[in-house]
């Protein structure tokens, strides 16, 4: 734009852009500002004036989505909506499936609750522009209840707008609705995905879901070619740490904090060839929990669970011991229970644990715990090593 150009935008009285449009009629800024100085004018009759502007400005610059978004604005606000309509039509027909305008689009025919004909404009928005994805996924569930026509008709079919649409119902806690969803990006088998897979799983155990959480991860196991023998019975994944913990998942989850560390321990196992060891070194009294794993079992059932530990030189009167709790429960069926506290130096001692679940309750926690110590000289030095766990039903 020239300087003279410029500073007539600068100056925008009505006089300083009508003399710039008689000396530069194809530059459409000047137009627009001319549409405004019209159109924003407190108690302006010539609003007619505005329109025409804005299409000279519109016909000069086609792309510019403000100058469409401003003339269908003077038409809603002249009661013209099949004008609006159609300023708002055009600007697509001159933009094709831009984000923006098919929104606009969109939202200007839910007002006037046409719902059907708005779902190909969000859907259209949503795959091309990210940042619109959660308000149409919003939009969605308060305009349509059923998820099939939603996943058919508004989430876009590439894999990307899927996975967040995914993560959407995830944040959501529409978890049921979530699976077929994850059955189509679960295909993809890529880093992307198998976490969002990891955190479906997780969720949906925290949520007390155990045969859904149940499906997840196998379907995970097998995507990730992790998928291990045992016995048909056995609940517990990797309980003899032989394959590696992704830490993530129904895989066993091991926290970092503070005063210890934990390592798998190919020199120091009860069977097979590795072991999971914590050394805590003397520096801090934690509340020990940093080993756990979420299980699926079924509800109304009794079950039994087993795991070896073993110690060197715990210190503190506070030692290490195995705790199963319910997850996702009601408070009516919640339970916890512990094993013996192991301090000072044990060899591999069996320690066992029978539970029933109640008619609701589909998920525990197996955990590896210290409490926290009371006492004066309560900072805890040592090792321990766990191995060989198992939860499996038991009969009657």
């Amino acid at each position: 734009m020239s300087v003279a150009g410029q500073w007539l935008l600068d100056h925008p009285s009505r006089e300083n852009l009508e003399r710039g449009i008689r000396w530069d009629p194809r530059n459409p800024a000047l137009w627009t500002r001319y549409a405004r100085l019209w159109h924003f004018l407190p108690n302006s009759p010539e609003s007619q004036q505005a329109v025409e502007s804005y299409r000279r400005a519109a016909s000069l610059s086609p792309m510019d989505p403000g100058i469409w978004k401003e003339l269908s604005n003077v038409h809603l606000e002249r009661g013209e909506p099949e004008k609006a309509e159609a300023t708002l039509r055009a600007e697509l027909t001159a933009v094709p499936h831009s984000p923006q305008a098919s929104w606009r689009l969109a939202n200007f025919l839910l007002v006037r609750g046409r719902t059907d004909e708005a779902f190909p404009y969000l859907r259209t928005a949503a795959t091309h522009e990210r940042s619109l994805r959660v308000p149409v996924f919003d939009l969605a569930w308060k305009l349509q209840a059923d998820p099939d026509v939603i996943l058919r008709e508004l989430i876009p079919a590439d894999t990307e707008a899927r996975a967040d649409y995914l993560q959407f119902l995830l944040v959501r806690r529409r978890l049921p609705e979530a699976y077929p969803v994850w059955t189509e990006v679960s295909k993809a088998n890529s880093p992307a995905m198998i976490r969002l897979g990891n955190s479906y799983a997780e969720i949906l155990a925290t949520a007390g879901m155990g045969t859904e959480a149940a499906r997840v991860w196998k379907e995970l196991l097998a995507i990730t070619g992790r998928s291990e023998p045992k016995p048909s019975d056995e609940r517990l994944t990797n309980g003899d740490f032989e394959a590696n913990i992704s830490n993530a998942g129904l895989d066993w989850r091991l926290i970092k904090g503070p005063g210890y560390q934990i390592d798998l321990d190919a020199f120091a196992f009860q069977n097979g060839t590795r072991s999971l060891r914590v050394t805590f070194d003397g520096t801090a009294n934690p509340e020990f929990a940093g080993v756990w794993q979420a299980v699926p079992v079924e509800p109304n059932r009794k079950y039994r669970f087993q795991g070896y530990l073993k110690t060197d030189s715990i210190t503190t009167d506070n030692g290490l011991f195995f705790a199963i709790v319910s997850l996702g429960a009601p408070r009516e069926e919640a339970f916890a229970h512990s094993t013996e506290s192991r301090v000072e130096t044990v060899g591999w001692v069996r320690e066992q644990l029978d539970f029933q679940t109640g008619p609701r309750t589909s998920v525990v926690a197996i955990q590896l715990r210290r409490s926290l110590s009371r006492k004066l000289n309560n900072l805890i030095q040592g090792r321990a090593w766990i191995d060989n766990l198992s939860v499996k039903p038991r009969e009657p």
